[in-house]
């Protein structure tokens, strides 16, 4: 059948399956069904199946045969007869012109329905043959079930001695049971007459407790008297060695910034080592991550803090981390009176008017300034969607949403210093990227904590030599 469906040509695709249809007039009804009308239509695909249908309905090849049983338009009809097919059919065996006089006479029908019948009836005959066997194998194992049952009535007899046998142990159990807790109840009045005894002395020794703890308290009251003059005494120390690191620090030579001493850089180590124990990642992989990588981590809630600025919130804003759990943490590094400061704060960002541009350049830029800084268009854009912090007095009423601002503010309104920006104090660039290998090295493995103090200090004092030659 597969030869009948479409393949093909240079400009149109073959196509899946091959699909025929017939219409009859049924207005007399001669067709055994409801329609005037009767489509008969089947679809070939290239897997081999057919869908059959009936006026659009699907049915089965044997109800569209038997639709045409007695019409004389079935397989073997005489309604529809193909050319050559006469001569065939006079020329033909006994048997096939039979089926055309069948078909005509309208008992096709019921020759195949006999057909079906007599096979139907074949085949329950061989299930009866297989219902014999079932049973002459059933009855060769009556006997060995007889010895089963008789086997399963013996057991039944022996259960119902056993739970008679169980129901004289429960009871001899119950006997002996109670009259080990008659023994019990005789050792509990002994027990009852020894715990009397003991609830007295456990009310001397309460009262003779309560007079230790009374004299207890006020030990620990005289400690603490001596706790806070040591504290005081401790802080006088710190004072006055603090004092004595200046004058040191001043009999080096090292009051300006052409050198530095790495006082804190113990305590740097630390901070640095609480970093890469606590990375999302390996200390050997650092070199890989960017600032992209931070914010994305944060971002997504894998961290709980990185280091950057305000300026981030765009960054991190509307995903895991909600902005009420966003804040701003100061990093402290053991240096006395540093409890009391907040966030470094400053800018690198500045705003300039070429002189040598045209008046009229130098005016528009100057108008466009004082729009941005002064008009409500402008200061909503920079405050509110752009979300700088603006230094100017005109954006009392435009204070970003960022929260990390809110959290700097909170910092200065409890009394903490801000601490100044100044990156200007360094030696130069170098120094910063020497130092910073050094730092990645440690980090690595690859390097020691010594390398890194020696690029701190010894690297400062020979870039501040070399940019002041």
């Amino acid at each position: 059948m597969e030869d009948v469906i479409f393949s093909g040509t240079e400009s149109r695709k073959p196509l899946g399956f091959a699909y025929v249809a017939i219409t009859l007039d049924n207005s007399d009804h001669q067709l055994a069904v409801e329609y005037d009308t009767v489509t008969v239509s089947r679809r070939v695909y290239r897997s081999g199946e057919s869908e059959y249908k009936i006026n659009g309905h699907n049915c089965r090849l044997k109800d569209v045969q038997e639709l045409f049983f007695d019409t004389g338009i079935g397989k073997e009809g005489y309604s529809i007869i193909g050319q050559g097919q006469i001569d065939k059919i006079l020329s033909g065996k006994p048997e096939e012109r039979r089926e055309l006089f069948d078909e005509a006479a309208g008992i096709v029908k019921y020759k195949r329905r006999k057909a079906l019948t007599e096979k139907n009836l074949a085949e329950e005959q061989q299930n009866l043959s297989r219902v014999r066997d079932i049973l002459y194998e059933l009855e060769k194992q009556v006997g060995p079930l007889e010895k089963q049952s008789e086997t399963a009535r013996i057991y039944l007899k022996h259960r119902d001695t056993l739970k008679q046998y169980d129901a004289n142990m429960y009871l001899l159990s119950f006997y002996q049971l109670k009259k080990d807790s008659a023994a019990i109840d005789e050792k509990m009045d002994i027990v009852s007459t020894q715990l009397k005894d003991s609830q007295e002395n456990f009310e001397k020794i309460k009262s003779a407790y309560a007079q230790m703890e009374a004299l207890m308290e006020q030990y620990d009251q005289k400690i603490s008297q001596d706790q806070e003059v040591c504290n005081q005494q401790a802080l006088e120390k710190q004072r006055l060695e603090g004092g004595k690191n200046v004058l040191v620090s001043k009999t080096d030579g090292i009051s300006s910034t052409d050198a530095i001493k790495g006082t804190y850089l113990d305590n740097y180590k630390q901070i640095w080592d609480l970093y890469l124990n606590n990375s999302t990642c390996e200390p050997s992989m650092i070199s890989s991550k960017t600032g992209d990588d931070a914010a994305s981590e944060f971002s997504l809630g894998e961290a709980v803090f990185y280091q950057n600025g305000t300026w981030a919130y765009n960054d991190i804003k509307d995903n895991e981390v909600a902005e009420e759990d966003m804040g701003m943490l100061p990093i402290y590094i053991g240096v006395d009176g540093e409890e009391n400061q907040g966030l470094c704060t400053g800018s690198e960002n500045y705003w300039c008017v070429n002189k040598n541009a045209s008046e009229e350049d130098i005016q528009a830029t100057l108008d466009f300034m004082k729009w941005v800084v002064e008009s409500d268009e402008g200061r909503d854009m920079l405050a509110n969607q752009m979300g700088f912090v603006t230094p100017f007095t005109t954006f009392a009423d435009y204070l970003p949403d960022n929260p990390l601002v809110k959290a700097n503010a909170e910092y200065t309104e409890a009394g903490k210093t801000p601490v100044s920006w100044n990156f200007t104090t360094m030696p130069s660039e170098n120094w910063k990227n020497n130092l910073g290998g050094a730092l990645l090295n440690y980090a690595q493995g690859t390097g020691t904590w010594d390398s890194v103090q020696t690029a701190f200090v010894d690297g400062w004092a020979e870039e501040y030599a070399a940019a002041n030659e």
